[in-house]
This record gives structure tokens, sequence and C-alpha cells, in this order.
């Protein structure tokens, strides 16, 4: 009983025990002093310990970004022994594409850094941006040059980068940031960062000496149901367009997708240009500058004319350079490859041309064309009926109409000084072609051939000259009907079949 007592805090007598006995059984807390020592030696501790943890964070995350910039620079310094140095940003990015590191979507783990590409040691850099002052992080001991430099800027470092006077690509996701940047004017370079589909005019503003939109590795679908003058380049602005794909969905097969205005320019390069439903290039406009186009490593496709003019209005002219690339009429409708009816210079090289009505017509007068190592072809099986009648409509036998209403050929030269349209009928043609091969495809149901190539003289005063070498010759000589020429006409070259007027086999109003 005693202990039971004793264990319900009561003694032998009914009383509870002391409240001093109680007290003895609860453990003493922390002090007000104790708890503020305590925080106190955390603060402290914090104060050592955190800039020492981000102090290894941010080695972690320099050691991060130099080992990104090695590792492109070395794949750069590999894909510069087997193609050579890269010549553009668009070009060093893809190296690093191909190695791992897509650039234009990352940044450096490092806050206050960036990359950048040295286009002169063909080198990326990791630069430290201290308010606006840039210096070389990695490489160490490396040198940074302002117009030398490339970066891609976003909205927060574009000013920083626009006061270092650097080479700036605006990196660009969406239809409304490309038609702006390149109506705008606030850039030079743009860099598209994935698909873009555009359902709008793009038309570069006049005030720009010179754009590049890199498509890197991506395509521009320029879509509509009436998408003539897709794309626009004024008069005096200058538009480079590589790496990628355009794809433009135009509303007829004689209506363009590009315009060059006369004085501006477009240079594509590493381009695949699909035009559907129309024409793919028209060099044209009102100003007596030349319309320049240059075409590198590219294939350009269209349903109608892939490259055309018009010779409606007068004083215009082009200059054309095309190299390694290829040019072709994709279409059994309208199908002229390259169709130039405007005086103009036209330099193909390694170039491979496939029309279905012709592959080349070089139409009226002042025009110096030079075409090495390339292939033409025209291939009219597939709509023999159609091309007869295209051809037929406008005009009659021995007539040249409209358009490339003219002689069916791989090759059409010159102009018929009767024929209507206002080409140019005064100024001689010089046509020179050197180991050039030509193929000629179809035949009607009577067995008349097609020619190989055509020339005609507007008139006594404006003589086209034809010059080829044996290889040239051969070719020429062993496709379809060969050579076929009207007057005022001068041939020289390796001696072949000369067809002259001789139509005995053609029908009369491929003549």
């Amino acid at each position: 009983m005693q202990k039971l007592l004793k264990t319900c805090g009561m003694n032998g007598g009914g009383g509870l025990q002391s409240n001093s006995s109680l007290k003895q059984r609860i453990k003493r807390g922390f002090t007000i002093m104790e708890l503020v020592i305590v925080i106190a030696v955390i603060a402290v501790l914090a104060a050592v310990l955190i800039p020492t943890f981000a102090n290894v964070i941010e080695r972690a995350n320099l050691s991060n970004d130099t080992g990104t910039v090695r590792n492109i620079n070395e794949a750069l310094l590999a894909d510069e022994v087997l193609n050579g140095k890269a010549e553009t940003m668009g070009d060093a990015l893809r190296v690093a594409r191909e190695a791992g590191y897509d650039i234009q979507k990352i940044s450096p783990s490092a806050d206050g850094y960036v990359y950048a590409w040295d286009d002169e040691e063909n080198q990326f850099r990791l630069l430290e941006n201290n308010n606006g002052n840039f210096s070389v992080y990695y490489p160490e001991g490396a040198e940074i040059t302002a117009d030398k430099t490339w970066v891609i800027a976003d909205d927060d470092n574009y000013a920083d980068f626009q006061t270092a006077g650097y080479h700036i690509f605006r990196l660009t996701e969406s239809s409304q940031d490309v038609a702006d940047l390149i109506s705008g004017g606030e850039t030079d370079y743009i860099l598209l960062g994935n698909d873009v589909d555009i359902s709008q005019v793009l038309s570069l503003s006049s005030e720009l000496d010179n754009i590049t939109m890199d498509l890197n590795g991506n395509t521009l679908n320029i879509q509509g149901d009436n998408q003539a003058d897709a794309l626009v380049v004024t008069s005096d602005a200058s538009l480079t367009i590589s790496n990628g794909n355009i794809s433009v969905d135009g509303s007829a097969v004689e209506a363009a997708n590009i315009t060059v205005s006369y004085g501006g320019e477009l240079v594509l390069d590493s381009v695949n240009l699909s035009a559907l439903n129309s024409t793919g290039i028209y060099l044209g406009g009102d100003s007596t500058n030349a319309a320049k186009l240059t075409i590198r490593n590219s294939t350009i496709k269209a349903e109608g004319y892939v490259i055309g003019t018009n010779a409606g209005t007068p004083g215009q002219s082009v200059d054309v350079t095309i190299e390694n690339s290829v040019i072709e009429g994709d279409s059994d409708n309208v199908g002229t490859a390259f169709f130039l009816t405007i005086p103009g210079t036209i330099n193909m090289t390694n170039v491979s041309i496939n029309g279905y009505l012709q592959g080349v017509v070089l139409r009226g007068g002042g025009i110096t064309a030079n075409l090495t190592n390339c292939s033409i072809k025209n291939d009219m099986t597939v709509n023999s009926a159609l091309a007869w009648n295209y051809f037929l409509s406008g005009h009659s036998a021995k007539q040249w109409g409209t358009g490339n209403r003219v002689p069916l050929s791989c090759l059409t030269i010159g102009n018929d000084a009767t024929a209507p349209g206002g080409y140019n009928t005064t100024a001689p043609s010089t046509v020179t072609l050197t180991n050039c091969t030509f193929e000629s495809i179809g035949a009607d149901s009577s067995g008349h051939k097609y020619m190989t190539v055509y020339i005609e003289g507007a008139n006594s005063t404006a003589n086209v000259t034809l010059n080829y070498d044996s290889a040239t010759a051969a070719s020429i000589d062993g496709t379809g009907y060969g050579l076929v020429h009207g007057a005022n006409v001068v041939i020289n070259g390796a001696a072949m079949a000369d067809n002259g007027s001789d139509c005995n086999n053609i029908k009369a109003s491929e003549h």
C-alpha cells in the first residue's frame, strides 16, 4: 500500500509530495542567452562556409564550361583538317552540334559568362562579362578582337554585345520574330532555332546593307494561298541564307516565290529550296542596277521557272553566279530550269540543270554566259502533249512566241527578230561552254526529235557567238538532234555535225 501511495505521489498520510520533489524530476531548457549564442555561432559558420560552397560550385561550373569549349575546339580542328576552316559561325555551330553540343540552345553554367566564336582562329572562347567589359577566361592567354568575335544574343545581353562591337546573331524561334528581324533592321545576323512556319510576306528592309540568316539545319516554311513574292529582297539590300531548307507553297506556276529587285542581292549557300506551285526565284525590278544572285552548294526546285526574269521593263540586267548546285524544274508543267530574257552576266560551274520544256534559255541580246562542267537536260516524256500545246500557243511555225514559247531544247540561245515581247535585239551575246554535257529526252509519235542546242541571231547587227570545247562538242553531237542554228550566228569550236537550219527531222514549229 505504501508503494502504491508513493507511486501516486502521496505520502503514507494521504498527502501529496512536495513541489520541490517534482521540480527535481523536470529537466532544465535553454536560456535565451544560450539560444542567442548558438544562433551567432551558426551565422559565423554560414558566413565562412557558404562562400566556400559557392566557390566550389562556381569552379565546378567553370570546369564544365571550359570542358565544353575544349571539346568543341578539338572538333573544329578535326573538321578543319577534313573540310577546311569554318567560314561562318553557322558552319562552326554545325560542327559543334555534330560533336554533341547545341551551342545556340545552351548557355554557360557559370553566371556572367558567355560563349563566343573567333572567326580568325576558328575557335570558341569562354568570355567573362563584367558589367559589359568582356575578357577571355578560356583558353588561357587567348585574346579577343571585336571584329573577329561572334556571339548569340538574347534580349538580356544584346546591348552589351552591341556596345562591345561584336558580330551578333539573334536567335529566333517564332514566325513573328523572323518577320520582325528581317524587316526591322535590328540586327545583321539571324539564327533559326527550330523549324518556323510563316504565313506572311517577308520583305527585307532596304535600310540594311546585309542580312545573314543561318537556318541552322532547320526549315523555313512559307505558306499561304497567295504567296507570290513570299520573300522580297528590295533594292540596295542584301540577304544571305545558309545551312537549311526553305519550302514555299505558292499560288501559280508563273508567280514568283522569291523576288530580288534590281540593285538587291540574294545569296543561297547550302540551301535546299522547294517552290511548290510557283516559280522559284525571280530577278526583277525597275532600276538600272543589276539584280545579283549567287547560289552555292544548293538544290533549287520549282514547278514553274526555277530561276527567271521578265523582259517587260527596259534597262534591266542581272549578275548570276551558280556553283556546285542543282537547278531543277520539278514538274511536267512550265518547267524551264533557267530562263533569262534580259542582258546579264552568267557564270555557272559544276551545276546540274534539269528542265522540262528547256534546260536553259538565254533569250535576247547583251548576254555573256560561261558554263563550265555543267550538265543540261530537258525531259518532255512525262507529258509531251502538254509540252507541244504550250509551246505552239501564241505563235505560228518558225516564229518565237512570248516567254519560254521558244524552240524546245536543252539550251536555247538568242531571239527571233520578229518575236513579240520587247526583248533586246541590238546587243550581241556570247556563250562559252567548257566540258559540258547534254541530255535531250523524248520524241513525239512521228519520231521528231528534240534539239540539243538551238541558236538564233536576232538580226544582222546582233549576232550570237557560241564557243565550245571538244568534250562539249562530243556531247552535243551525240544527243537528240544536236546543234541547230539560224542566221547571224558565229560558232567556234571542235568539228561536229552542223545541222544548220535543216529542220527536216524536226517539227516546223520548232525552228
